[in-house]
């Protein structure tokens, strides 16, 4: 790839720079690819496709649809689950009906990408299911003379 002028060399080094990738492979107008899709994870492109919606240009509708998980709570080391009252029926629940083929196996994902969303889920259903435990701030004194 070469860029002859200023705006376009400069637009050539941000993408280079930055290790932007083309996600659009098909003309957007008449024969020609002239609209572009840049993104620093491809793998988490699911879809690139030509819109149905009606387009009011020259140029075609462009659709894209990202495999990105909603966050969830991050478990901290500071927090304890009291996993003896847990609702061991609602974790059943939650799990059994949750669509692991949509949400893991249909995704575009990396191993590393499908196992933090496989650990998210399981800590969702953890933290709706498992009460935290709380333990007593009151510190206990002994005699210092035992």
């Amino acid at each position: 790839m070469v860029a002859k002028s200023g705006v376009s060399a400069a637009f050539l080094d941000f993408v280079l720079h930055n290790s932007l990738s083309q996600i659009v492979t098909f003309p957007t107008r008449g024969s020609n690819l002239l609209d572009i899709i840049l993104c620093s994870e491809p793998d988490m492109v699911t879809t690139v496709k030509q819109s149905d919606s009606p387009s009011y240009s020259d140029h075609v509708g462009l659709e894209c649809k990202l495999a990105i998980m909603k966050e969830s709570p991050v478990l901290s080391n500071k927090i304890q689950f009291n996993f003896r009252k847990a609702d061991w029926e609602g974790l059943e629940d939650f799990y059994s009906s949750f669509d692991w083929n949509k949400e893991l196996l249909t995704r575009n994902f990396s191993c590393s990408q499908m196992y933090a969303a496989f650990i998210s889920i399981l800590q969702v259903g953890i933290v709706y299911n498992v009460p935290e435990h709380r333990t007593s701030k009151k510190s206990k004194k002994f005699n210092t003379k035992i």
